[in-house]
């Protein structure tokens, strides 16, 4: 699939999933880290960053809004909503 996918960020999310599916007994802290870096990869990938840089994507409202969903989650699933 990944070979044949013409929309940019497949091959970031079909890795987030797999790393997801290889996780039978939960998710550790570094594969978390790994799968939602992935993530946040593909929804970068799709943005008009000209130079990618920290200023660039910090600059970027998608970028904050996914960076915001993902801090979020972490709290939330931590107890700390």
């Amino acid at each position: 699939m990944d070979e044949i996918a013409e929309e940019y960020g497949t091959s970031q999310m079909l890795s987030a999933l797999l790393a997801c599916g290889d996780a039978p007994e939960g998710l550790s802290g570094e594969v978390l880290y790994g799968v939602l870096a992935f993530c946040y990869e593909a929804i970068l990938g799709r943005e008009d960053i000209e130079v990618y840089s920290l200023e660039a994507e910090l600059a970027n409202a998608r970028c904050g809004e996914v960076i915001a969903f993902q801090k979020g989650c972490v709290l939330a699933a931590l107890g700390n909503p």
